[in-house]
């Protein structure tokens, strides 16, 4: 399936036209047309990063994902660069940042964001005012150390087939979870960049796993099983949160006392 045709399936099962497209991510009339009925297919990675992350946002569509690979440039290794600079290539993919607009903002050369982004670069190397500016836009903790542990580091656990018993998918998003936990420090103050991209990817890591539900009946009433009602319902109150002005958000704190029940096996509310 082409990029077009995997956009116009998602804009027909959501009930989408192009001119709704256009109504809710802001993007102009004329790039929406483009991307939907244009003869040739189009090509995510030459779509402006700021438009990438508006369509990515609204669709979920993998196609509009950036990736570091993306940003620093289809003939560069990225396996050889060093951990603070994947760091940086993946913070970049993650926000609608391109490396024109970094370097505007950080007021570095054109040249330092190309080496940091492409050629293996030691931190130790990079003088403190370069890092000092990175890290005012970026927040990456990783800057702030020897940039050879990447801030972006989750432990690894063993992954539950999707097609594997709905105990051991349990089993594997609880580990996951105690593990997080356990690695994750407290965000320090204005550098929650990484708390808030691995809540990111634990979000559509749990969105993926929860696709297997559609298809199986007696999985779905497993699950149903496992999990209290109440505290589903307490996750998808504070997700729904999250997007409310902060007055709203303040009211949802004040009137939301509640203490998860864990899952029926026991294992510990969430911390």
């Amino acid at each position: 399936m082409t990029n077009r045709e995997q956009f116009k399936l998602w804009t027909q099962e959501h009930g989408y036209t192009p001119q709704r497209v256009v109504n809710e991510t802001g993007l102009p009339r004329g790039a929406i047309e483009h991307w939907f009925y244009g003869k040739d297919d189009f090509e995510p990675s030459k779509i402006k990063p700021e438009y990438r992350a508006k369509l990515y946002a609204l669709t979920n569509l993998e196609i509009f994902r950036a990736t570091p690979q993306m940003v620093a440039g289809e003939n560069v290794d990225i396996s050889k660069l060093n951990a603070w600079q994947k760091d940086l290539l993946r913070w970049i993919a993650d926000s609608s940042y391109n490396r024109e607009r970094l370097q505007k903002e950080t007021k570095l050369g054109k040249g330092n964001i190309s080496t940091y982004c492409t050629k293996p670069t030691k931190l130790t190397k990079v003088m403190q005012k370069n890092r000092d500016a990175l890290y005012t836009v970026t927040k990456l903790e990783s800057l702030r150390g020897n940039g050879e542990q990447s801030c972006y580091d989750l432990p690894q656990v063993q992954q539950a087939p999707v097609n594997g018993s709905i105990d051991s998918l349990v089993a594997a998003v609880s580990d996951l979870q105690k593990a997080v936990l356990e690695r994750m420090p407290l965000p320090k103050e204005n550098g929650s960049g990484n708390i808030v991209h691995q809540a990111s990817e634990l979000f559509y890591a749990l969105a993926g796993k929860l696709e297997h539900f559609k298809t199986s009946p007696s999985d779905r009433e497993k699950l149903t099983k496992k999990l209290a009602k109440a505290d589903v319902g307490r996750v998808t109150s504070l997700l729904h949160a999250i997007y409310k002005s902060q007055d709203d958000f303040d009211q949802w704190m004040f009137l939301s006392g509640y203490a998860y029940q864990g899952d029926k096996d026991g294992r510990k509310n969430p911390v």
